[in-house]
């Protein structure tokens, strides 16, 4: 049944291919989506994608700077939009805030944009109001750091650009590589370094409205080996009635501080033995194909979100009955002999890209991992479901 009785036009700022499921999903329920974006080549692969099915007088694609405002505000004004449908987009983010605030749409405000983009603001907020944050400095005192740290830049997303440091020197080497990877012109003040928190760190999203939380989903990560910070699987991490209701109170406070209301939210925790401490947060869907393992457990995403901003009602979460185990292609680096083809089963989904003869190389951020492929398997298990992934994984063939 369909959540709503008119027709709503959608915006969606970036084409995001991990996020195609469930928008497929709002196509099928006959919305309309207006895509802006300044990639020719993902907007290629959108036209692609919706070529081979019978989307395209459902969908007008703008090409433009993400970051120009005023355009993307006039281009939401000229096709009535109804609703921004957040999804990952780094500092550019802002924009998104910046029409809801400007149409008065439903969603995430410009205020809050402007805080949860900015690592050192988010920092400073969170520690003005007592809540568990990571120490943090910039490459301006590196006399000051703490051992062992995280290097980030201040602005990045998808850990471009994230090296850890045990010393001094390897310190060095990790503000080298922020500019090396993410930018050669950040300047000294926007590389951040980050106390290291010990504990294990989860992937956690909820939906967020008048100081209440609704976890939708909540994985164990598991990152490539360090000094690299990429999440490379994730899965099912099933919570009891306390440590839901500590990390429910905990992410509802780090929301309200930032100003986060009436939105989606996804967050990075590391679960230490002082409590959860929240490493990155945003007001939008995850990345990572983390939507795509939601799904796979029957979470219609797309229609929950529109069913939580129009309607205002926190989502009725289906009960799970199987565990999901979800891997990225980390397979070493070398050239490919052979590669296993693509699944679709009910229970089990291999999306390959690679093929014989690719170079693939060590992991050190999403991009260079994200357009490899994934593999995601359910189960009674987690056990079981790892199993079948790491089958699959064996099949990718490295020349020695």
């Amino acid at each position: 049944m369909k959540a709503f009785d008119n027709q709503k036009n959608l915006m969606m700022l970036g084409v995001c291919p991990e996020q195609f499921p469930f928008i497929q999903e709002l196509l099928d329920d006959g919305l309309r989506i207006i895509f802006c974006e300044r990639d020719k080549t993902n907007i290629n692969k959108l036209n692609n994608i919706l070529s081979e099915a019978h989307y395209a007088k459902s969908v007008i694609i703008y090409e433009c700077d993400l970051a120009d405002k005023d355009r993307i505000l006039n281009i939401a004004e000229k096709e009535k939009v109804d609703a921004l449908i957040p999804v990952p987009l780094g500092k550019v983010f802002s924009t998104v805030g910046y029409i809801n605030s400007q149409l008065n749409l439903p969603g995430v405000s410009y205020e809050a944009c402007l805080n949860f983009t900015d690592k050192l603001k988010v920092y400073n907020l969170l520690k003005e109001n007592n809540l568990n944050c990571a120490s943090q400095w910039n490459a301006t005192e590196l006399d000051k750091v703490v051992f062992p740290c995280i290097v980030k830049p201040r602005f990045g997303c998808g850990s471009r650009g994230v090296k850890t440091a045990k010393n001094f020197n390897e310190l060095l080497e990790a503000c080298e590589f922020c500019r090396k990877d993410f930018s050669a012109t950040i300047e000294d003040k926007d590389i951040l370094i980050e106390e290291y928190i010990e504990g294990d760190e989860y992937s956690c999203d909820f939906f967020f409205r008048d100081g209440k939380a609704e976890i939708y989903c909540f994985l164990k990560k598991k990152m490539t080996e360090i000094p690299y910070r990429q999440e490379v699987t994730y899965e099912d991490n099933a919570l009891n009635d306390d440590e839901k209701a500590t990390i429910e109170d905990y992410i509802s406070k780090c929301a309200k501080t930032l100003k986060i209301n009436n939105s989606v939210v996804t967050c990075d925790l590391i679960l230490s033995s002082k409590g959860p401490y929240v490493i990155d947060v945003s007001a939008r869907f995850p990345g990572n194909f983390v939507c795509s393992i939601a799904k796979s457990k029957g979470e219609d995403l797309g229609r929950m979100y529109l069913e939580f901003i129009f309607n205002k009602k926190l989502p009725q979460l289906p009960e799970p009955h199987l565990k999901a185990y979800f891997s990225m292609f980390n397979i070493g680096s070398g050239k490919l002999l052979s590669v296993p083809e693509s699944i679709h089963t009910a229970n089990f989904i291999a999306e390959n890209n690679l093929k014989a003869g690719d170079e693939v190389k060590a992991v050190t951020n999403g991009r260079s991992l994200l357009s490899r492929g994934y593999a995601l398997c359910l189960d009674d298990s987690i056990e079981k479901a790892k199993k079948k992934v790491d089958n699959y994984l064996k099949m990718f063939v490295l020349k020695d």
